[in-house]
C-alpha cells in the first residue's frame, strides 16, 4: 500500500505489473525522471502462490489500486489475495482468519490495460557494490544542493565513496561505519551517475528500507539503488539508464 502512495505523489499514476513465477513487481516511471521505480515482492514472502499460466504483463491505474486496498472495511482483513482470473482483470480479495480457515470478507476488481514499453535497464552486477546507511543517505539528501533534474556523480573507492556535484561533494567512508564497500579495491575509474529527484521520493524511501541503502551498476554500464523492506523478500529498487 505504501508503494502506491509514493509512487503516485512523486513518479506516476500507472504503473507495470509484472507476475511470474519468481514473484511479481510493480514498475512505474515518468517521462520527466530519468529512472524507474519499482516495487518487487517475492513468491517467498506469500502465504500461498502459484502461477497457472505464462508470466503476464500488463498496466494498472495506480489511483484504482490506492483506492480498492483502503477502502472502507479492508482495514480490518487479515489477508489479502490477489488473483488475475482474467488478463484484463485483477481482483482482490480481503480475507478474515476463521476457525475454518481464511475466508472472503470483501473483493474489489481492477482492469488491467496494455503494459507500456520499456527501457532495457540491464541487469545489476551483485559482485561490486556498496552500501550506505540510511541516516547517512539522508544526510546527502539534506546536504548535497541538488536542483531539478541535476546528475549526483557516485564515486566507490576501497574505503571511501564520494557523493558530488558541481559545488559540493560528501564523502562517506567505511572507517567511520557510513558505508560498506565490496569489490571496488583495485577500481578508480567507476562512476554512477544518479538523480535524487524529487528529494522527498527518496527521503520517504529511505524510511521504507531496515537499515542501508544498496548501490551497484548494471551489466550495460547503467545504475541501481536498492532499498531492502523485508530482506530480500520484499524490495525497491530504482533503475537508471546507462550513461
Amino acid at each position: 500500500m505504501d508503494a502506491t502512495f509514493l509512487f503516485i505523489d512523486f513518479i506516476y499514476v500507472v504503473a507495470d505489473l509484472d507476475i511470474t513465477e519468481a514473484g511479481f513487481s510493480l514498475m512505474a516511471s515518468n517521462p520527466f525522471l530519468r529512472y524507474t521505480a519499482t516495487l518487487y515482492i517475492s513468491n517467498d514472502f506469500c502465504l500461498d502462490y502459484s502461477l497457472m499460466d505464462e508470466p503476464h504483463s500488463a498496466s494498472i491505474s495506480l489511483p484504482s489500486l490506492r483506492d480498492a486496498i483502503t477502502v472502507d472495511g479492508a482495514a480490518h482483513f487479515d489477508t489479502m489475495a490477489i488473483n488475475l482470473e482474467d488478463l484484463d482483470q485483477l481482483t482482490l480479495t480481503f480475507e478474515t482468519l476463521t476457525p475454518s480457515g481464511h475466508e472472503p470478507y470483501l473483493r474489489q476488481n481492477l482492469r488491467l490495460y496494455s503494459p507500456s514499453e520499456r527501457e532495457d535497464f540491464g541487469i545489476p552486477i551483485t559482485t561490486k557494490y556498496f552500501i550506505v546507511k540510511c541516516e547517512w543517505f539522508r544526510h546527502i539528501l539534506s546536504e548535497l544542493p541538488v536542483f531539478n533534474d541535476d546528475i549526483v556523480c557516485v564515486t566507490p573507492m576501497a574505503s571511501q565513496v564520494i557523493f558530488s556535484v558541481v559545488s559540493k561533494e560528501i564523502i562517506l567512508t567505511e572507517e567511520a561505519e557510513q558505508c560498506i564497500i565490496m569489490g571496488y579495491e583495485e577500481c578508480v575509474d567507476t562512476q554512477f551517475q544518479i538523480v535524487l529527484q524529487p528529494r522527498m521520493f527518496f527521503h520517504n524511501l529511505s524510511f521504507e528500507t531496515s537499515a542501508h541503502v544498496w548501490f551497484l551498476r548494471t551489466i550495460n554500464s547503467g545504475s541501481a539503488m536498492l532499498f531492502p523492506v523485508v530482506s530480500s523478500y520484499v524490495q525497491y529498487f530504482i533503475r537508471f539508464p546507462p550513461t
